[in-house]
């Protein structure tokens, strides 16, 4: 089991194949050449499925009271985050490659 420690999130990534969005594309027969691909992806973010999320995650600290905010991030959540971000580790349990993120490289929540 990984733990993430104060700002940080695990995210599992999705694999491209999953990925809905071009899974549509291939179904509809799409072909994106290897140079469209390239600069698509520079600009792309990945997505993933939180695992875990750190005790300071996306709190923000009230400066009278002292005490965190709720977050709104849930485990289970897909997620958008910047591409290239954060560090690869392993989960010893189940061997699967994961992120550990900084709350700030997550981008979005993706609903539906």
């Amino acid at each position: 089991m990984i733990i993430p420690m104060t700002y940080k999130v695990v995210v599992k990534p999705d694999d491209l194949d999953r990925d809905p969005a071009f899974k549509k594309a291939q179904e509809a027969g799409i072909f994106i050449p290897d140079t469209e691909a390239r600069e698509l992806a520079k600009m792309a973010m990945d997505t993933g499925v939180v695992v875990a999320i750190g005790p300071t995650a996306f709190k923000t600290q009230a400066q009278e009271v002292g005490e965190y905010a709720e977050t709104w991030l849930k485990v289970g959540d897909r997620v958008g985050y910047a591409k290239y971000a954060g560090k690869v580790q392993l989960d010893p349990e189940t061997d699967q490659k994961l992120l550990i993120l900084a709350d700030e490289d997550i981008n979005c929540i993706i609903v539906g």
